[in-house]
């Protein structure tokens, strides 16, 4: 602020966002850019500075939330994607095709479980944990 007034630190371009606002893990924002049906991608951005990380072209536009560090990815074509929340690159550790359909909805957890739904409205319940340890938790 600067005499009562908000100061612009930086203007940038390197984020469309849509459909999902993605997430935010530290300094840094994970989330999907462009527009729906056209030019997208997924991309870490570093927040106070605006400068991108990286970008990946798959997948190009879903939803997101982050588990603990982790983040859980539903493409919109109903792929589940897991992976660290990584300012170095974006790499999958388990994935899935949990439903089919349009899948722009951002999933939910809850007690070990992730909620997902596709826009014909079919929703799926998967439990997360193996044994002892859970990413959902």
């Amino acid at each position: 602020m600067k005499d009562g007034r908000p100061e612009v630190v930086y203007e940038s371009r390197n984020l469309h966002n849509h459909l999902s606002p993605g997430v935010l893990q530290g300094e840094y924002l994970f989330a999907f850019s462009g527009e729906a049906k056209a030019k997208s991608d997924f991309r870490c951005l570093h927040v106070p500075t605006g400068e991108v990380k990286w970008i990946k072209q798959a997948p190009a536009m879903g939803s997101l939330i982050n588990a603990q560090g982790y983040l859980m990815v539903l493409s919109e074509k109903g792929e589940l994607l897991l992976a660290e929340a990584s300012t170095a690159d974006f790499k999958p550790i388990a994935r899935a095709q949990v439903l089919g359909g349009l899948c722009w909805t951002p999933p939910a957890l809850a007690d070990g479980r992730l909620y997902a739904r596709n826009a014909r409205g079919t929703i799926v319940c998967l439990q997360l944990e193996t044994g002892t340890e859970s990413v959902a938790r």
